[in-house]
């Protein structure tokens, strides 16, 4: 297992975590600005160790290493991260306001979706 760190002058991503997997596309100037070809997106491997400014991770998957400039990027094996909710509870209370006549309720549904961590 060859072991390869990638060190960032900013703070690597907080939603950054072992396991995930680590991509990297070139990039090139147009327009003055740095663009990548998201056809040519190349994998690196697992992450083994987060730190504050680095990533480090597991090089024998692709054998890859990305070129100095190349933009990096992080994916999550969905799998393992998706899951229900737990620890979120809702209370419903449901109230009939017409006192002269029995409600029947037919059908009850709720959506939920996980807000942004």
């Amino acid at each position: 297992m060859a072991l390869i760190t990638l060190s960032f002058e900013g703070v690597v991503n907080t939603s950054v975590q072992i396991n995930d997997i680590v991509y990297y596309v070139n990039t090139t100037a147009l327009g003055g600005f740095d663009t990548g070809n998201s056809d040519n997106i190349i994998i690196l491997g697992p992450v083994t160790a987060v730190g504050t400014n680095s990533v480090t991770y597991d090089d024998t998957v692709s054998g890859n290493q990305p070129p100095e400039g190349a933009f990096i990027m992080f994916s999550k094996d969905n799998t393992a991260n998706m899951s229900s909710l737990l620890g979120y509870y809702v209370r419903v209370q449901l109230t009939n306001n017409n006192v002269s006549e029995h409600g029947e309720l037919f059908s009850l549904e709720a959506g939920f979706d996980e807000s942004s961590k």
